[in-house]
This record gives C-alpha cells, sequence and structure tokens, in this order.
C-alpha cells in the first residue's frame, strides 16, 4: 500500500540526513585534530628554537666571561642539541701533540714555532739567554687550549746575558701575566723567573693559592732595573695558609737587602716561614754586574734561610 512507501521514503530521508550529519560530524573532528596537532608541532618547533637561541646566548655569556682567560676548544650548546655530546671531545682535544720539552732561545724561534712545537703533551717551555719574555708570550701560550695548560709543568725564563749587545729580559714581565698563568696551568710544578722588575707579592699568592703542586718558585730581579716590591705579606699569607703550597721546598726571590740582618719586614717575613716550614729553604738573591775582558757578566749571590736561621752567603 502506499503509506508504507511513504514510510520507506520517510526512512531513506532520516538515513541520507543522519550520514550527511555524521559526514559533517567526522570532517570537523578530523579538521580539529589536524589543527590540534599543527599547533602541537608548531609549539614544539617554537620551544625547540627557543631552546636552542637559550643555548646559543649561555654559551655566547660563558665565552664572553673566560676570554681572558683562555680559549675553550669546544662546541655551543647549541650544536651539542643538534649533533649530539660526542661533538665536544672531538672539538675540545688539540689536533697538535708537541714536544715534552721545548727551548726557545730567541723571540725569532718563539714568533716561527711555537704553535708547531707546543701541544697538549707538553709538559716544560724554557726561555733562553737570547729572550725578552712580555705578557704577550704568556696570553699566546694560554690562548692555544686549556689542555695545552694543564699539561704544563715546568716554565722557566733564564737570564744571564748582561753584554753589550744582550736581548735577555724579563723586566716587561707584569702581575697580571703571571696569575693570569697561575690561574689557567694549576699543575706547574716549577716556575723560575729572572731578569724581572717590579713583581709584587699578588703573584706569589697566585702561585701557592692555585698551583697545589708547586716545588719551586724563584722571582728574582734584573741586575740594572730590577727593583723588588716584595714586602713579605705573601710569605705572611703562606703561613697562615698550611694547605698552600704543601709541596714547596725552593723560594729564590730578591734580596731586599744585602745584609739580611732581618730589620726589614720582608726578611722577618722569611724567618718566620721558614721557621713553621722547617723543611723549606728561602733564598734572598742579589745579582750585578761586573766587567770581565772588555764586557760585562753576570754575579749572583745569595742567602739561605732554613728553619729561621740565616746562612752563610753562597757566591756563584
Amino acid at each position: 500500500m502506499p503509506p508504507i512507501r511513504t514510510q520507506n521514503k520517510k526512512s531513506r530521508g532520516m538515513s541520507a540526513l543522519t550520514g550527511l550529519d555524521a559526514y559533517e560530524g567526522a570532517t570537523a573532528t578530523a579538521k580539529q585534530r589536524a589543527t590540534q596537532s599543527a599547533r602541537a608541532a608548531t609549539a614544539r618547533l617554537t620551544d625547540e628554537r627557543e631552546a636552542i637561541h637559550l643555548a646559543e646566548d649561555d654559551t655566547a655569556s660563558h665565552a664572553i666571561g673566560e676570554s681572558e682567560e683562555a680559549c675553550e676548544y669546544a662546541p655551543t650548546q647549541a650544536e651539542l642539541l643538534v649533533k649530539g655530546a660526542g661533538t665536544a671531545q672531538k672539538t675540545s682535544m688539540p689536533t697538535n701533540k708537541g714536544q715534552k720539552e721545548v727551548t726557545f732561545q730567541n723571540n725569532e724561534e718563539w714568533e716561527s714555532n711555537h704553535e708547531k712545537l707546543l701541544g697538549y703533551q707538553t709538559k716544560k717551555v724554557v726561555f733562553g739567554s737570547n729572550f725578552v719574555l712580555k705578557d704577550q708570550h704568556i696570553n699566546e701560550l694560554t690562548l692555544m687550549g686549556p689542555r695545552i695548560c694543564k699539561s704544563l709543568t715546568h716554565f722557566e725564563f733564564l737570564f744571564d746575558d748582561v753584554s753589550y749587545d744582550a736581548k735577555n729580559s724579563a723586566e716587561e714581565l707584569t702581575d697580571k701575566a703571571i696569575i693570569h698563568l697561575a690561574e689557567l696551568c694549576p699543575n706547574l710544578r716549577f716556575v723560575q723567573l729572572q731578569g724581572t722588575s717590579g713583581l709584587q707579592d699578588i703573584t706569589l699568592e697566585a702561585l701557592f693559592n692555585n698551583c697545589a703542586n708547586i716545588s719551586h718558585v724563584e722571582l728574582t730581579t734584573h741586575s740594572r732595573h730590577g727593583n723588588s716590591r716584595l714586602d713579605g705579606s705573601a710569605l705572611d699569607k703562606l703561613r697562615e695558609h698550611p694547605h698552600w703550597g704543601t709541596k714547596l721546598k725552593k723560594l729564590r726571590l730578591p734580596s731586599q737587602d744585602t745584609r739580611c740582618d732581618g730589620r726589614d719586614s720582608f726578611t722577618r717575613a722569611v724567618r718566620a716561614l721558614t721557621k713553621e716550614r722547617n723543611k723549606l729553604l728561602v733564598q734572598l738573591v742579589s745579582v750585578s754586574e761586573v766587567k770581565k775582558w772588555g764586557d760585562w757578566e753576570l754575579e749572583v749571590y745569595h742567602t739561605n734561610f732554613r728553619k729561621g736561621r740565616k746562612q752563610t752567603p753562597f757566591y756563584f
């Protein structure tokens, strides 16, 4: 009967309407999910970019803070995020192994060869009797990288040429440069700096405080312009800090008074220190020039202090 067909038409119409609603609902849901996924992906990308940006800023700030101390051969944090932590080890290692002991007789040898001869296996650096040592040489050494600095145990400058055409001096060397060396080379054991002028107690303090294995320190002056500015305060601080310089065996310092009669504050500090550290030898050194065979030669003598007492002067 026709009523049945009418009912069937209505049923088909309802089914079509329901299918359309379902399709539209599914489409809306799919669009919403796609929008949410896109937003999440955008948020993740933004977070990653911000993390890299912050890491680069942090690395740049760190590099600026340490640029006066050393040149760090390490990648930025942003690079580590992309390439992985394994990159840091490869980048931080200097490619040049270097020689274990290197001697530079003059400044020309340093300028042409120091980057070739020095490396992360170098233990000892010596500047010979035709060298004029300045702050720039210490800065150039430390800028070669932390592995070289930490490997170094001996830093020696020799002053023994006072002839007419001599080019041998460390007069221009400053406290700032030696403090810089002590802070970046904590494994130094032997520091010999002859022919200096005007170095102060803060240099000794830096060596005592930063170099735990230090056993030998010499800060002696030039024969012509080597006025000592040591007042003994570093020796007093060494005595007051028993954990400083526990391996120290010998100190060679400029003599304040050739008589060494103990009246000045510096000699009193020497006596007090050696009395407390009875295994420590302190030598107060005086240098002068004598003319022999038509040219000048260096004359050196020193007075020993051990266990709080002055010993017989020794000439050589």
